[in-house]
């Protein structure tokens, strides 16, 4: 009965520590988020090489900078939120 016991808890203890490790592996770091935010903006061509500032704080995206239109702000949002990992999303942007 002692040996069924002992062998639940250790069942136990690796699906957690499994849970664990796959969480972890689902929330990116900020410099990955980071990487992963400039890598979708690049690619997204209704953009054409429109760049803000990006910081990345637990999560959050700090977005500023100068842009040449309401245009570019909007697809910059709409693009950031798309991306996985992004919590909320602080627009410092400026339109000139």
């Amino acid at each position: 009965m002692k040996a069924w016991r002992i062998s639940l808890i250790v069942l136990a203890l690796i699906c957690l520590s499994a849970l664990t490790a796959f969480s972890q592996q689902q929330q990116p770091g900020d410099e990955e988020l980071k990487v992963r935010i400039f890598d979708a903006l690049v690619m997204d061509h209704g953009l054409q090489g429109v760049m803000p500032e990006i910081v990345v704080t637990k999560g959050v995206v700090t977005l500023s900078g100068k842009l040449k239109s309401e245009y570019y702000r909007n697809r910059i949002i709409q693009v950031v939120r798309k991306t996985k990992g992004v919590g909320d999303i602080i627009d410092r942007m400026e339109v000139a």
